[in-house]
């Protein structure tokens, strides 16, 4: 199977290990590893948890919340030119809903929160066209609300280091059956702004990259969120 920009989707098997930490505050660290049909490679995911015990990812030299200026290669779409597609795997009517939402609402910032992107990102029923995937899983010994995995062809990348050319987005329903309909939406949204190369931003209960363990209220990217974007494709 192969995307538009010739990235190769392999079978895979995932493998997860979770070590639980019984301390009320102190997460769950999952270490993923992918098995795939040509060899073996190590997994670097961004997550987004109910706890807060994950490293801090650094910001650019310039200070904005992104990977180190390493992007989604071909850009995440140019309102009006052209356009990058999301493809929903096996999520539920519910959740698709949730995903189309947050999808919407990370294109129609202009008249959202008064900053403008170039942000064109449209459902698609045709799954090589997608440069987001998203998957339904459910695990409920685990406080993951969802993670994103990037690659390039059937390689996994390191955001921080390099620049991907796809990316899938994994949310957990059992854990997210808990939380009310906006932070799911915004857990989407949250996760889409990884896939398109924003950092965790907890300090910042506003932005939409603030994970809901560190008390996010925000349910839909933020202006300096976009401002975040257009440092990375403008």
């Amino acid at each position: 199977m192969f995307k538009n920009n010739m990235n190769i989707k392999l079978q895979h098997i995932k493998v997860c290990n979770a070590k639980h930490k019984n301390r009320e505050g102190v997460g769950k660290n999952m270490k993923c590893k992918k098995i795939l049909a040509i060899g073996f490679s190590i997994l670097l995911f961004s997550i987004t948890v109910l706890t807060t015990s994950l490293p801090v990812q650094a910001a650019c030299s310039h200070g904005n919340a992104v990977y180190s200026h390493h992007i989604l290669s071909g850009g995440v779409g140019n309102y009006g030119s052209f356009r990058r597609y999301f493809y929903l795997v096996n999520l539920n009517d519910l959740y698709s809903g949730y995903a189309r939402t947050a999808v919407t609402e990370w294109v129609n910032t202009t008249s959202g929160v008064g900053v403008t992107t170039s942000i064109s990102i449209r459902e698609t029923t045709t799954q090589s066209s997608s440069v987001f995937d998203l998957y339904n899983y459910n695990n409920s010994h685990t406080s993951v609300l969802g993670y994103t995995e990037f690659y390039t062809y059937s390689t996994s990348r390191d955001p921080s280091t390099q620049n991907w050319g796809w990316s899938r987005i994994y949310l957990n329903g059992s854990v997210l059956a808990k939380t009310t309909a906006a932070q799911r939406r915004a857990t989407i949204a949250h996760e889409f702004g990884h896939a398109m190369g924003l950092i965790h931003r907890n300090s910042a209960p506003t932005s939409i990259m603030c994970q809901l363990a560190s008390g996010r209220t925000a349910t839909r990217a933020s202006a300096s969120d976009c401002g975040n974007i257009n440092h990375l494709y403008n």
